[in-house]
């Protein structure tokens, strides 16, 4: 199977606690049951965020100092015929998440891009069959809150494996808009 790399830096929204060992549990299952890579819990916010390491760590201080804590429900699971969105828990588009997906674009000064709220489950390239057969296996419906309390940076550059956090800022309750 063929690794997909990734540039530059990202923004993560994490699951905490039970849920994130939960989670990071199944991950791991399935990279090893299809041999793909395995990664940490995350819904990205933004991604593809170039510049200096200082810059994006100020920025998105910044960023999260107008942001509050806020839940984000999940669904279903899904799947895409993309490396990246091969599998996954698809969550609610919520107003708060949209606005906080806005807010980084507008902090980045990126182009606006299409932003599918999801948690990955497995990256890769599965097959409709195998999909289909791993949501049989996982059942396709998964209500679970998620609780974002911060915002993760993560040097998203190269392979999954070599990716790490850089650092992670608190929303802050209250937060001006």
């Amino acid at each position: 199977m063929s690794v997909k790399v990734a540039k530059g830096y990202s923004l993560w929204l994490q699951p905490e606690g039970p849920l994130f060992t939960r989670l990071s549990g199944l991950i791991e299952a399935l990279a090893q049951q299809f041999g793909t890579p395995a990664f940490e819990p995350h819904v990205t916010l933004l991604s593809g965020v170039t510049g200096s390491k200082d810059d994006v760590l100020r920025r998105a201080e910044g960023l999260c100092r107008r942001l509050v804590p806020f839940i984000v429900p999940a669904r279903c699971l899904d799947s895409r015929p993309e490396y990246f969105r091969c599998f996954f828990v698809r969550l609610e588009e919520t107003p708060v998440l949209l606005n906080a997906h806005a807010r980084a674009v507008e902090c980045f000064a990126q182009e606006p891009a299409e932003f599918l709220p999801h948690l990955s489950l497995v990256y890769g390239d599965l097959s409709r069959q195998e999909k289909v057969e791993l949501a049989s296996q996982l059942g396709r419906d998964w209500h679970f809150d998620l609780r974002i309390q911060q915002v993760h940076v993560y040097r998203t550059e190269g392979a999954p494996h070599e990716w790490y956090r850089v650092r992670q800022f608190p929303l802050v309750p209250g937060a001006a808009p």
